[in-house]
């Protein structure tokens, strides 16, 4: 398979000044094709058993995703048992191991791209469709993210517990973070809580540039402790719900036998995002380069010590902190990440354009974006299936700011990180925030509540981290769509593993918990059948 990126043809204007729709944006994502496009197969084609007609197996996992990688590896690690893994998309491409190419794989052939429905109070800019991307390769959407390892915190996972989720305590789950997790710096971690035999490999970045050691050390100086971070929620109730196991009223009305009436689909949430605070730097901080330097470090990744090439890291990514925005809360209800912005200039010049266009590397900028999270969101949507083509894309409905407190985490979010403006850390930098109000909200007085919802309401993102779409719970919670061990409620030898079945989202990143839940799954299933062998 070779990869495709996005076709910039459909999203950059005829006339315009951005740099990633100009020819070398072209020539660019044609480099990356070139060198980094093709798929190294895991097994040679001619060593791979044929799938015969009706053959049958002891474990079918559909999607090789975070979670379902673990679990087909886990399972045929017994010798004994016969797994198939399915996934819809092919092998994952070298460009998917270049941390500072992450954004190029967004729109590209690797991924789903979905798009969400208008609900009248979000993604204004994209007239009322946030894109979300979801990874269509081997990897899942592990594949195309910012490489980011973050568990979330204690209380996320005793909270699971409280809702009467027996097994998922963080004391009960932190055994299956561990055993998948292979640490490579093992001297800067604490053993007790951290592995060092597994199969995913986690380490910090070996090219850090200096405008985000500094960022992250201005947050440090506001009191905001160094961390040690280390299918899906759209597909799983998509195919539950094509397979007839859903809201009965809606596989009804979209002609589908009803197998199973459950919730299936509701509980959406995501971490919304507001992305309207850039940070400028001055010349000497700023990491801009020339064209010719970039195409040099991308041609020589794999050819020269990739530790020393800035594409090893990713840019500003590497900066993340969390807050608690307000006293007596136990856990963070807000996370801060960065993204580059190549050319400030550009960016204010046609800033909707600028980010659907976002293919260049994170590694070089000369300003950037101080995203806000709300980790706890109050908002919940749905996921239906299309009635005018049910095995098409599924409707994504976030209902982002649908419960208006939700603009509150992030309002207070804002107010500290405007406080790093007179940090040591930031006057050493040269950094500053750039207080020139951004278009269409430039009617606005920048700094106001009012200017920072209407950047909330139009430049709305997801985080990426969707779940909750087949809640887990006891079988006395009416929203739950699968038990604590993932089984489906009234189906037989069927369960449900990823982040879908999250009852919440936990303070952070999913990829590291979706893992996770795929180490646990197993260990209900080793259990349990081998149990039943025995007798």
């Amino acid at each position: 398979m070779i990869w495709q990126p996005v076709d910039l043809s459909s999203v950059c204007p005829v006339q315009t000044n951005i740099t990633a729709c100009s020819s070398f944006g072209y020539a660019f994502l044609n480099l990356l094709v070139h060198l980094y496009g093709d798929s190294v197969d895991r097994v040679r084609e001619d060593e791979e058993p044929e799938l015969r007609n009706f053959e049958e197996f002891d474990f079918i996992v559909v999607g090789a995703g975070s979670a379902g990688c673990v679990v087909a590896k886990r399972l045929s690690e017994n010798f004994k048992w016969r797994v198939l893994l399915l996934e819809a998309g092919g092998e994952e491409p070298d460009v998917t191991s270049i941390p500072g190419l992450s954004t190029s794989l967004l729109g590209s052939s690797i991924d789903w791209q979905f798009t969400t429905e208008p609900n009248g109070k979000s993604c204004f800019a994209t007239k009322g469709r946030c894109t979300w991307p979801r990874g269509k390769v081997m990897g899942g959407s592990s594949a195309i993210n910012s490489m980011s390892y973050i568990r979330g915190n204690k209380d996320d996972y005793d909270g699971w517990a409280a809702l009467g989720n027996k097994g998922w305590s963080y004391e009960e789950v932190l055994p299956f973070f561990k055993k998948s997790e292979q640490n490579l710096n093992p001297l800067a971690v604490d053993p007790g809580y951290h592995g060092f035999t597994g199969e995913q490999s986690v380490a910090r970045y070996p090219y850090i540039d200096v405008p985000s050691r500094i960022l992250t050390a201005a947050f440090i100086e506001r009191g905001l402790p160094l961390t040690d971070y280390n299918a899906g929620s759209i597909n799983s109730p998509q195919v539950l719900m094509w397979s007839g196991i859903g809201p009965r009223e809606h596989l009804v009305d979209v002609g589908i036998p009803v197998l199973q009436d459950l919730p299936v689909g509701n509980n959406l949430h995501d971490h919304v995002t507001f992305n309207g605070l850039i940070i400028g730097y001055t010349n000497s901080s700023s990491t801009v380069t020339n064209n010719e330097d970039i195409l040099r470090y991308t041609k020589d990744f794999f050819v020269t010590d990739h530790r020393k090439n800035p594409l090893a890291g990713n840019g500003p990514v590497n900066s993340i902190a969390f807050l608690k925005s307000e006293a007596g809360l136990e856990a963070p209800d807000v996370e801060y990440q960065v993204d580059a912005i190549p050319s400030c200039k550009e960016f204010f010049s046609d800033p909707i354009t600028y980010i659907q266009v976002s293919t260049l590397p994170t590694a070089f900028y000369d300003c950037v974006s101080l995203r806000t999270e709300n980790l706890k969101p109050k908002s919940r949507g749905h996921i239906r299936l299309n009635p005018e083509n049910v095995y098409g894309d599924p409707l994504i409905n976030p209902n982002y700011f649908g419960d208006e407190s939700d603009f509150l985490p992030l309002l207070r979010g804002i107010e500290f990180a405007l406080t790093l403006d007179s940090t040591k850390a930031f006057k050493k930098l040269g950094a500053f925030f750039i207080k020139e109000p951004i278009p269409p909200c430039d009617d606005l007085v920048w700094g106001t509540t009012d200017y920072f919802i209407c950047l909330m309401q139009t430049f709305t993102s997801s985080t990426y981290h969707p779940v909750g779409t087949c809640k887990m719970g006891p079988r006395s919670d009416r929203t739950a769509v699968v038990d604590p061990e993932l089984k489906v409620y009234g189906v037989d030898r069927l369960r449900v593993i990823d982040a879908s079945i999250m009852p919440v989202a936990p303070s952070g990143n999913t990829n590291a918990p979706s893992i996770m839940i795929g180490e646990r799954a197993v260990d209900f299933i080793i259990r349990e059948w081998t149990d039943s062998e025995r007798y």
